[in-house]
């Protein structure tokens, strides 16, 4: 129970807030390990490659800008590359 002091209130606050923000990091970390492959057509973090297909429906560049999975700036399989 709170002392009623603005440091205790501040602290009933904050805690809280800590918390969720370690728990989100850890979940984070677990995700991370379940990332599939650099060359995934689907991962269960990032979802489907968008990347341009041929006219069999396979991907013959996994280089689009927007794609979840290959895009440039995407975080998909940072686990396996720095292995």
């Amino acid at each position: 129970m709170s002392s009623g002091t603005p440091e205790a209130r501040t602290d009933e606050v904050t805690e809280p807030r800590r918390q969720a923000e370690e728990l989100r990091a850890r979940a984070d970390e677990i995700e991370s390990r379940l990332c599939t492959g650099i060359s995934a057509r689907w991962c269960p973090t990032h979802g489907d490659c968008s990347c341009p297909t041929n006219d069999d429906g396979e991907v013959y560049e996994m280089d689009d800008w927007n794609c979840p999975l290959h895009a440039p700036e995407s975080n998909h399989a940072e686990g396996a590359l720095a292995r």
